[in-house]
């Protein structure tokens, strides 16, 4: 039997170093836990998880990636109102999902809502709702 006990990190290229390291700071309220010449970590909670940030400038920060990351925050509104201020689309019909100014895109989730269970992808969501 093996137990999984969450996720370590989430590692994400990006063309801007800086501009990232700046962008999750300031939208999620963490600090920088390691930092190498071409990357950064960042401590999302104070144990294990956090976010790896490396940079690669052939990054294209216009083309949407595939898939998306979701965050557990206990202050959706805060978070909201910080990416507001990045002037970054949401997402109709989620709190707050966005796409970074990476090409990524991000769910945050609100602590409350943790409990639920989650809802998978009906059969009427088409493979393009969900990469949307």
């Amino acid at each position: 039997m093996v137990q999984v006990f969450g996720i370590n990190h989430v590692a994400l290229d990006v063309n801007d170093l800086e501009k990232a390291i700046a962008f999750y700071t300031d939208i999620l309220d963490v600090k920088i836990m390691k930092r190498m010449k071409n990357g950064a970590m960042l401590d999302l909670n104070g144990r294990f998880d956090f976010l790896a940030l490396f940079e690669d400038p052939s990054i294209n920060p216009d083309s949407p990636k595939d898939g998306h990351w979701g965050v557990v925050v206990d202050n959706l509104e805060t978070v909201r109102k910080r990416a507001e201020k990045w002037n970054l689309t949401f997402y109709s019909g989620f709190e707050c999902d966005f796409r970074d100014p990476f090409g990524y895109r991000l769910q945050v989730i609100r602590k409350a809502d943790i409990s639920k269970p989650p809802t998978p992808y009906g059969p009427e969501q088409t493979e393009s709702a969900r990469s949307t």
